[in-house]
């Protein structure tokens, strides 16, 4: 594989910065600018629609000679067909994938409907030649895209603070699951369970006051999240209603060797899996989550690890 013969094409919201998706063999780029106004979102969504998706895109892979690479990613965006319809026009010979990194029935997206757009997406395989991956194994089997293990990159962290390490850390959006954050809340309060939640709530949802002292206005930078799981004993995972994978917390405990709790039950079918690392909600006792989560972590094979890791990743694809 020679070096940069791969793209990696990302949309610009996510908390993930690019720069933890490059090694030696991938370049990394922005489909559109970063922070930019409401108004100026708006405008992007109108040159989509319109199919003027240059006037949308960043200079930055508007420059690009799309025709110097052997694969191209495009990760999760809006009107996704008209990304690939454009990058597929710039590279006609380049093996394409979209890459979708939450389940087909997520969280919905204001004023964008994101079923009929993935639809778009699933029937335009054919006629422009690339795959959908995804993580999710339920969604795999049920629309036929090729499977992945989901991946998540391994950044180093210092200044680790001592003194305020907690049991157990969760940070995430809302998406519904609040009420059952609520109530293990008050499980670890019982058991004398220290914990630190930051959940970010959603958009024009009205939250009582007991909800609001749980929530957070802002999101964490990457770096600062794991800083914060590097700072707790254990990291909880609250996948949502019908997911078929695991989030990138699951991976995040493997890779800083921190404890899991977490509510996907499936996760004893990963080979990572050991019930001295990972405590199932719903079906392990909660009696016992206090020696639990105070027992030590035990390793797991190296050779396990670096399955998860972005560039094993890329390479069973390539």
């Amino acid at each position: 594989m020679k070096k940069n013969n791969i793209l990696i094409v990302l949309a610009p919201d996510d908390i993930l910065p690019k720069e933890l998706l490059q090694y030696e063999e991938v370049d990394t780029v922005f489909m559109f600018q970063r922070g930019r106004s409401l108004w100026t979102r708006l405008q992007r969504r109108f040159f989509l629609l319109l199919g003027l998706e240059s006037f949308a895109l960043t200079k930055e892979i508007r420059n690009i000679d799309l025709n110097q690479y052997d694969a191209i990613f495009v990760n999760e965006t809006i009107y996704p067909e008209k990304i690939l319809a454009w990058i597929r026009k710039g590279n006609n010979k380049c093996t394409l994938f979209y890459w979708l990194w939450n389940t087909v029935f997520s969280e919905k997206v204001k004023l964008y409907n994101r079923e009929k757009e993935l639809k778009k997406v699933i029937d335009s395989q054919k006629s422009l030649n690339y795959r959908i991956v995804s993580f999710d194994k339920k969604d795999c089997e049920k629309y036929g895209f090729i499977y992945n293990d989901q991946v998540a990159p391994f950044i180093y962290t210092d200044n680790i603070d001592s003194r305020n390490i907690k049991d157990v850390f969760f940070c995430g959006k809302d998406k519904g699951r609040l009420e059952v954050l609520k109530k293990i809340a008050k499980d670890f309060d019982n058991l004398h369970i220290s914990y630190d939640f930051w959940i970010v709530p959603q958009k024009d949802k009205i939250y009582d006051s007991d909800s609001k002292r749980f929530l957070k206005h802002s999101f964490l930078e990457y770096e600062e999240l794991i800083k914060r799981e590097k700072a707790s004993k254990c990291i909880l995972e609250i996948v949502q209603k019908g997911q078929g994978g695991i989030t990138w917390r699951a991976l995040e405990s493997l890779f800083y060797k921190r404890k899991l709790i977490t509510n996907f039950s499936s996760i004893v079918e990963y080979d990572f899996y050991n019930k001295e690392n990972i405590f199932i909600l719903g079906k392990d006792d909660i009696h016992r989550l206090k020696d639990f989560v105070e027992s030590p972590y035990v390793n797991i094979d190296e050779q396990i690890v670096q399955h998860y890791l972005f560039k094993d990743w890329i390479n069973r694809l390539i």
